[in-house]
């Protein structure tokens, strides 16, 4: 697993106009992998995220399975003519087995919690409907239930 920081000119319209589009943005990501990641939810799935931080620099964070090439981000919202590759990758294993128990992180959390219902009018088997959880207290729930 790898982990990748691109800091994103914002000073550009394409960059933008990807900031501006979470769906752009994420054909974008997944255009960093020279092998699409899987849509059925089996394997290792690749995350990503935009943090805005004080210092008027946006950054895109890539958690992924394979280490991904980021040439295109480069030349449609970054530096394409700056000295240095406009992006860092990380081994993620070397970070997670930094982490111990009892070990406190300060951190945000983006999440879409959701959870599947069944209609009374649905058989066995078929398919049941995608809900979010729309109260702070089933998030919280939903959350903790995962934290291992």
């Amino acid at each position: 697993m790898y982990l990748t920081r691109f800091r994103v000119n914002t000073h550009r319209s394409d960059a933008r106009r990807l900031l501006g589009s979470p769906h752009r943005l994420h054909g974008a990501v997944n255009a960093s992998f020279p092998t699409p990641p899987s849509r059925e939810g089996s394997g290792p799935r690749v995350l990503w995220r935009v943090d805005r931080n004080a210092n008027s620099e946006t950054l895109l964070y890539i958690v992924s399975p394979g280490r991904p090439d980021l040439t295109h981000l480069v030349e449609q919202a970054g530096w394409p003519a700056s000295d240095e590759p406009g992006w860092a990758t990380f081994s993620y294993a070397d970070f997670l087995t930094a982490l111990h128990a009892g070990d406190t992180w300060g951190f945000r959390l983006t999440a879409n919690p959701v959870h599947n219902i069944r209609h009374e009018y649905l058989k066995e088997g078929e398919r049941t409907k995608r809900a979010a959880h729309r109260t702070p207290r089933h998030q919280m729930r939903w959350l903790l239930e995962r934290q291992e």
